[in-house]
């Protein structure tokens, strides 16, 4: 399937990210950029260096530090004989291109904290 066929199918960053914050405030948009991924199809990076902005980092522990994100799985649009419908978050170097398949034991179930 081509690029902009995947875009089409697939789920939108805007509905599958319902909502992003970092250190208790919205995620800035000027810090979300989206590429696609042959096996995961539409994917969202937040935080990606770039040379006009300095990357975020944690400075601090606790329920309302670092990144919360509420994601959409859109479960309906899934054909009914779909076994498992699953999202893929990748935590990585904002100087690293995110690559799920090197990450291919990290699965968790929604509503689970992952904390390292």
């Amino acid at each position: 399937m081509d690029e902009e066929r995947r875009w089409v199918k697939g789920h939108k960053p805007s509905v599958f990210m319902q909502k992003c914050s970092y250190h208790s405030t919205f995620c800035p948009r000027n810090r979300l950029s989206y590429f696609q991924d042959l096996r995961y199809d539409n994917c969202i990076t937040f935080n990606e260096h770039n040379n006009e902005m300095e990357a975020l980092a944690v400075s601090d522990v606790g329920p309302n530090t670092g990144l919360i994100l509420e994601l959409k799985l859109q479960s309906m649009i899934y054909h009914p004989s779909t076994e498992a419908i699953r999202a893929r978050v990748v935590i990585h170097h904002p100087n690293e291109t995110p690559c799920v398949i090197h990450h291919p034991n990290e699965s968790r179930r929604p509503g689970i904290q992952c904390e390292s």
